[in-house]
């Protein structure tokens, strides 16, 4: 039999044992400590078994056995590479031509994350979608669906003050002045610099025949935004009601000379002049509108009038024809 190699745990005496001594329990021959035997290194043992064995029958059974267990571990081993082999190379192949996807896919899913913790982000994102969409509707002319996407945008982002503008613009071509009046103020409560706010908040005043109001509101987008040209040309015409000609007239005269292409400037300063008895300057200016906007029944209309206190009826009568062509006669 072989024999094996143990150290007492407890004295580190070590001890030759026959074998068939492993996992008994056992007196060490130095301390006498009862121990559980246990080999020091079973493989060099029976390594060591096999060679001092060898010359016996049972060292040439158990040699065979020895030698049949490494075969069949050869053996497997071939074969499951043969196997596995293709399959390892197929997967690299694979992961290596993939690497570029892998690390987009790993920015992306990164930006996702990034884009999803941060809500504020997403919820102010897709206002801005919404008010977009609602600019698109209202340009179109659907002011019910511009409505509702100014709605939308409102409600993901409270605090969204150009909504509110253009909310309350839906309102007021919707002849909603009170609940216009109401979002062109919230958007100067969010945003008190907002110069368009007060410039349309200043409108609805005007239509509701609050011209003191509507002068203060002008006044304050003015002073915000001193290049803008409606605002002049609406408290142009604030002053023309409190029949404040020549304060009318400077503001048109501004207006005219921040944006020379409007034809409505043309045309109130033209009623100025009419006002005022300058009745060839009223002609030039209603010219003037005519030539940017041929389309505007009410200033041939105007024209007409103005060509008849001249003296030129046939004129008039043309241009009281063609006010009336464009849908726009006074007596009806």
């Amino acid at each position: 039999m072989a024999n094996i190699l143990f150290t007492c745990p407890h004295c580190s005496h070590t001890t030759e044992l026959a074998s068939r001594t492993a996992g008994m329990k056992g007196n060490c021959p130095s301390c006498k400590t009862e121990v559980v035997i246990t080999p020091d290194n079973p493989e060099p043992s029976i390594v060591a078994e096999e060679f001092i064995s060898v010359g016996t029958s049972d060292g040439i059974q158990q040699w065979r056995k020895r030698k049949e267990r490494k075969k069949l571990s050869w053996w497997f081993d071939k074969k499951a590479m043969v196997v596995i082999a293709p399959i390892l190379i197929f997967v690299l192949v694979n992961l290596i031509i993939n690497i570029p996807y892998l690390s987009q896919f790993s920015e992306e899913r990164s930006s996702d994350s990034n884009f999803q913790n941060n809500t504020v982000l997403s919820r102010e994102h897709r206002a801005a979608l919404k008010f977009n969409s609602g600019l698109r509707q209202y340009e179109e002319g659907d002011l019910d669906k511009a409505l509702a996407d100014y709605n939308k945008a409102i409600e993901l982002n409270p605090a969204f003050s150009d909504a509110y503008l253009n909310r309350g613009n839906v309102y007021y071509d919707q002849s909603e002045l009170d609940k216009a009046l109401a979002d062109y103020n919230k958007a100067i409560e969010l945003n008190p610099t907002f110069a368009d706010a007060y410039l349309n908040r200043g409108l609805v005043y005007h239509d509701q025949s609050e011209l003191d109001k509507a002068l203060t509101a002008y006044n304050k987008a003015i002073e915000l935004n001193p290049e803008e040209p409606l605002a002049y040309l609406n408290r142009g015409n604030v002053y023309y009601d409190q029949s404040e000609l020549d304060k009318a007239l400077t503001d048109y005269n501004k207006s005219i000379e921040l944006n020379p292409e409007e034809p409505l400037a043309y045309r109130n300063r033209g009623q100025v002049y009419h006002q005022q008895n300058e009745r060839f300057q009223a002609v030039a200016d209603y010219n003037k509108a005519i030539e940017l906007d041929p389309l505007t029944g009410v200033v041939y209309y105007l024209r007409g009038i103005a060509f008849h206190q001249i003296g030129d009826t046939a004129k008039a009568d043309v241009d009281f024809t063609k006010a009336k062509e464009l849908g726009y006669d006074p007596l009806e």
